[in-house]
């Protein structure tokens, strides 16, 4: 009794252990390039694509590639199976390991929503949901994260330099865009590459302005990986020039490039010089900082005061490592007048974080005087930041008014250990006025576009931004998008590809459309002794509530 008891035992623990063992996926089957979440319009997996897999225990401790063709359908003993409408297709096996698999859909796979599981090592997990779409193209970066600067190469002759700041390309140059998802081809996908231009109808913007494509379709090197070939735009310059496709009513991962009239290296007017990052190429570490005046109003009619109020400071001083600012997007993004950028993140996480660098602190707070003599102190909140509420609506107890117009100061009293003393001083102008803001609650239909008019601003010193957020709770993701355009233009259509890069909100907390202005980068440039860039700059806002369909 007491061995058959012990035999019971160890039988139990076995099965657990194996239970333990069977292969998980967790979270949802994205493309390999954009990592686009549900919610978002173009979320799912084109066939023929490239496609990504988290989980547990789905292979072997250690990455391993598949390395020869043809392809494989079982990896190590790691092998995916696609279900969609009754039809079950084996996927094309690109790499394994116990938390992360990448594959490609056959091009035969039925569109619709269906199942997948991982097999491995004989034991089949459980199936989780996977999207099947015609095309659905994700841009890859270079830094694999799905943002920031994408892998574009310049196409001069024989060489092929990839796109960087410090090798920029030039109006009318062709380029090569890396990326997966433009549908399905004809072919054993297995067997190696089937390059050949596609019927895929898709759009390219470079900074706002529509681009020549000159080929699309699969790339001669790799299985389920796609280029798209096309001529950069005349008219269109900076360090971090927005990037993103339209194929259908969704648009890619939104990324950017950098272009400048003549010579490699970019120059952006809100950030580093060329002269900096020729710098930074050469092992230099280079610093900036921004102070920001923000004034917040949300509206509901262009003639009454608005219904609520917000004013805060915010600050940050940094140091930018030579090897990470230059593959990522920093120090700062500048879209260029015209053009959109769009940020796509889960709704629970505070920020986009594309690149962190080394923080410089300033000191335990910042004294900021107003026109009137009011002074008020913004803490440091962490290394190198600073924020603080100062008037209007704060979250709890509402304050007095403190932005109005007028001359501004800011010192940080005796300095910090990253940084001595400064007093700087700026204007805060009056804000342009968005004048056709709606007397209700805003509907926008993302495929149609939408104008927004304003007068005021001086073009000499100001420049207009229209901005919005978009939050599905339900799939915990959101969009912002940031556009720029120059004062004296009066009007400016935010186009269908920016708006479709937002998921639709079925919230109405931090969803809305808002219109303002700011100084232009060399009216709001100041100089502080220990920073390469440093910038005191005012936003003042006009916002509405919008539903975004």
């Amino acid at each position: 009794m007491r061995a058959h008891r012990l035999a019971v035992l160890f039988l139990t623990l076995l099965l657990a252990g194996l239970s333990l063992a069977q292969p998980t996926i967790e979270g949802p089957i994205m493309n390999v390039a954009s990592y686009l979440l549900p919610g978002y319009p173009a979320f799912g997996v084109a066939q023929g694509s490239m496609f990504v897999v988290f989980g547990r225990n789905m292979g072997p401790r250690g990455m391993y590639q598949a390395e020869t063709w043809p392809l494989p359908k079982d990896l190590v003993g790691t092998s995916l199976q696609v279900t969609v409408g009754g039809v079950t297709v084996d996927a094309i096996m690109v790499y394994t390991s116990a938390t992360q698999l990448a594959a490609i859909l056959p091009s035969n796979t039925p569109t619709g929503d269906g199942t997948i599981s991982v097999t491995y090592a004989g034991q089949v997990g459980l199936p989780a949901p996977i999207r099947v779409v015609p095309a659905a193209f994700g841009i890859f970066t270079l830094n694999s994260q799905g943002n920031g600067p994408a892998v574009i190469q310049i196409v001069r002759g024989a060489a092929r330099p990839v796109n960087t700041l410090l090798e920029a390309a030039h109006p009318m140059e062709l380029v090569s865009l890396w990326g997966s998802g433009l549908g399905a081809v004809t072919g054993n996908e297995a067997a190696g590459p089937l390059p050949g231009d596609m019927s895929t109808p898709i759009e390219v913007w470079v900074g706002g302005q529509p681009a020549t494509v000159y080929y699309r379709g699969r790339s001669g090197c790799c299985a389920g990986v796609d280029e798209i070939y096309f001529y950069v735009p005349l008219g269109v310059t900076g360090c971090y020039v927005p990037v993103v496709v339209r194929s259908g009513q969704g648009v890619s991962n939104s990324t950017t490039m950098s272009i400048s009239q003549s010579g490699n290296f970019c120059e952006d007017p809100s950030g580093f010089t060329a002269d900096n990052y020729k710098l930074m190429s050469e092992g230099g570490k280079l610093t900036a900082g921004w102070i920001e005046l923000n004034r917040r109003g949300i509206f509901t009619s262009p003639t009454v005061d608005p219904a609520q109020t917000s004013e805060t400071v915010l600050a940050n001083f940094s140091r930018f490592q030579t090897d990470r600012a230059i593959r990522y997007n920093a120090p700062a993004r500048f879209t260029g007048f015209g053009s959109c950028v769009v940020d796509m993140l889960r709704a629970s996480a505070p920020s986009l974080v594309l690149y962190q660098p080394d923080s410089l602190e300033a000191g335990e707070a910042l004294n900021v005087k107003n026109p009137n003599g009011i002074t008020k102190q913004v803490r440091i909140v962490s290394e190198g930041s600073y924020f603080s509420y100062v008037g209007g609506e704060t979250g709890s107890v509402p304050l007095p008014q403190f932005l109005v117009n007028g001359t501004y100061r800011v010192d940080n009293g005796s300095g910090g250990t990253g940084l001595g003393a400064f007093s700087l001083r700026q204007d805060l102008r009056s804000p342009v006025v968005w004048t056709n803001i709606p007397s209700t609650r805003l509907d926008i239909t993302r495929s149609d576009g939408y104008r927004v008019t304003w007068t005021g601003g001086d073009a000499s010193r100001d420049f207009v931004t229209i901005t919005g957020t978009s939050v599905d709770t339900a799939n915990d993701v959101k969009a912002k998008f940031f556009c720029a355009e120059r004062a004296d233009k009066g009007e400016f259509t935010i186009r269908p590809y920016v708006l479709l890069g937002l998921p639709a909100n079925n919230s109405t907390t931090g969803t809305y459309l808002a219109v303002g202005s700011q100084p232009l980068p060399s009216q709001s440039k100041v100089t502080i002794t220990g920073l390469d860039q440093a910038y005191f700059y005012y936003n003042n806002w006009s916002s509405r509530e919008v539903n975004y369909k």
